[in-house]
Formats: structure tokens, C-alpha cells, sequence
């Protein structure tokens, strides 16, 4: 009777430590891409604002 519950135990284990690993690489890829997309958007401010003083001079 044990041996079911064992073979149970280590599927739940498995498939717990799989769904963290999921959920840790997907946070982690969703923060990067905010991160990239903060960094794209800083790049391009200066430009704008550079830009908007050319037109103004």
C-alpha cells in the first residue's frame, strides 16, 4: 500500500519543483523583458527631447 503513495510523493514532488522552475523562469523572463523595455524607452527619451529642441531652435 505504501508503494503507490511513494510513486504519488515523488510525481507531486517532481511536478511541483517543475511548476517553481516554470513560474521562476517565466518571472524571470517577464522582469528581464519589462527591464529591456524600461532601457529602450530611457534610450529613446533623450533623442525626443533632443529632437523637440532642434524644432524649437
Amino acid at each position: 500500500f505504501s508503494f503507490p503513495i511513494a510513486i504519488l510523493g515523488d510525481i507531486y514532488v517532481s511536478f511541483s519543483l517543475n511548476l517553481s522552475v516554470r513560474l521562476e523562469w517565466s518571472l524571470f523572463s517577464l522582469s528581464s523583458f519589462l527591464g529591456h523595455c524600461i532601457l529602450r524607452s530611457f534610450n529613446h527619451i533623450p533623442r525626443a527631447l533632443r529632437r523637440r529642441e532642434i524644432s524649437l531652435a
